[in-house]
């Protein structure tokens, strides 16, 4: 099973954490930046890939094949921000 293999409701997307590539520093220690790894098919908003700051407090966390996920909603996405892979 994958996180692909998952249908999501309406707004939520999953997310895996990725540490700080921003410039700057959060001073909350519930907001975390991640990456976007699956998305409803009808949110106008994100993609997958996308990086951003979001609420994990709010969020369920689960482990797929040793991975830590968060499973939350558009709303408590706070920031996207540009990423240049590497």
């Amino acid at each position: 099973m994958t996180v692909t293999d998952f249908i999501l409701k309406n707004k939520q997307i999953i997310i895996t954490e990725t540490g700080n590539d921003a410039e700057f520093q959060p001073d909350n220690s519930a907001l975390l930046f991640g990456e976007v790894v699956a998305v409803n098919d009808l949110t106008e908003f994100y993609t997958v890939g996308d990086r951003i700051y979001f609420d994990a407090g709010d969020s369920r966390k689960f482990l797929l094949n040793d991975v830590l996920y968060y499973l939350t909603t558009e709303d408590k996405v706070y920031l996207t921000y540009p990423y240049v892979a590497p």
